[in-house]
């Protein structure tokens, strides 16, 4: 595990997320996860919010009654998740080495974090971690964006920015059909001590298949596994690509 990179990068990224996508999960994200996943937890489970980001998941999760840890790779981001979720236990880990005994009765990985494991031994030790951590007959859910999303008008050649007194980022997004790796280009102006600093960052995203996916799922132990294309399934042109896996840990 010496070889794997950490997640620290993206204390870089924190205030861009939090300033682009600090939006709550609204009630339509929410019902998905109703219709997908909650409905099928005891009242007042247990839930692990792994890649939890900023953490917009975390406080709708509690005003259904959920307890709710919270796991991120970035020190910033989890600043972020605790002005919103200061009730919650947040920690500083990686989703590939985590370790938790067996405590949750349901484990979540929303915003696609998961695309960001660039190595399928990699995403095979999350998949484990989760395992061990979940409580038997638990379920875990994460999303996903395919191929389909990433090749899409969508996605690829997409061009973002942001501009404040103190603060510029520009962030380009391309695909390279090739590699199969999703690429955001991302420069950042900071203005400290009354000057100007720039750094050059790429965040890099994994197209898995879906064989592939349930295929480490399987090989982990996890049973019940599913699929749901959320573009079909909800018929939203704008979810073009995006999927949802969930899968459970069997008894015994």
């Amino acid at each position: 595990m010496d070889s794997i990179k950490p997640y620290s990068d993206y204390d870089v990224l924190a205030r861009i997320y939090q300033e682009r996508w600090n939006q709550i999960y609204d009630d339509q994200v929410i019902q998905i996860l109703e219709n997908l996943f909650l409905q099928h937890l005891p009242n007042q489970a247990q839930i692990l919010d792994l890649c939890c980001g900023n953490g917009n998941l975390i406080p709708p999760l509690l005003l259904k009654g959920y307890q709710v840890t919270g796991l991120d790779g970035s020190e910033a981001m989890l600043h972020y998740a605790r002005e919103k979720a200061p009730e919650s236990r947040l920690i500083l880990g990686d989703a590939r080495s985590f370790e938790f005994s067996p405590t949750f009765h349901g484990v979540i990985s929303a915003g696609n974090s998961l695309n960001h494991v660039m190595n399928f031994d990699e995403l095979k030790s999350v998949f484990n971690n989760v395992f061990v951590a979940l409580l038997d007959n638990g379920l875990f859910a994460f999303n996903l964006s395919m191929e389909e999303r990433y090749q899409s008008s969508q996605w690829n050649n997409i061009q973002r920015c942001g501009v404040n007194d103190d603060y510029i980022w520009i962030w380009q997004q391309i695909y390279d059909f090739d590699e199969k790796i999703g690429r955001r280009d991302i420069t950042v102006m900071e203005l400290k001590e009354e000057k100007w600093q720039r750094l050059d960052y790429q965040l890099l995203s994994k197209i898995y298949s879906n064989v592939d996916i349930e295929s480490g799922l399987k090989q982990i132990g996890f049973t019940d596994i599913k699929f749901y294309d959320l573009c079909r399934y909800l018929e939203l042109p704008d979810l073009l690509g995006e999927g949802v896996f969930v899968c459970r840990k069997p008894s015994g």
